[in-house]
């Protein structure tokens, strides 16, 4: 588990290192504001990504949003 820092990101270090060709984000967000949530392109590698959470309503981002997260490797 992380959170999201005043950019709205949150960053997820791996416990091993992963082929990171095709990565893939599935958000859960519980409270009232709808969530987008994507893996930035830019800031990810085999040992690290970058999880980019914003308000659908107004594409907004805010500090201190929980980001649970599941890393799967093949």
């Amino acid at each position: 588990m992380t959170e999201t820092n005043k950019y709205g990101t949150a960053w997820v270090i791996f416990p091993i290192a992963f082929n990171m060709t095709i990565p893939i984000v599935l958000a859960i967000h519980n409270g009232l504001d709808a969530v987008s949530a994507y893996i930035s392109s830019d800031n990810r590698n085999a040992q690290q990504t970058a999880i980019v959470l914003r308000k659908i309503v107004d594409n907004s981002q805010q500090s201190g949003w929980g980001v649970g997260w599941v890393a799967i490797g093949y």
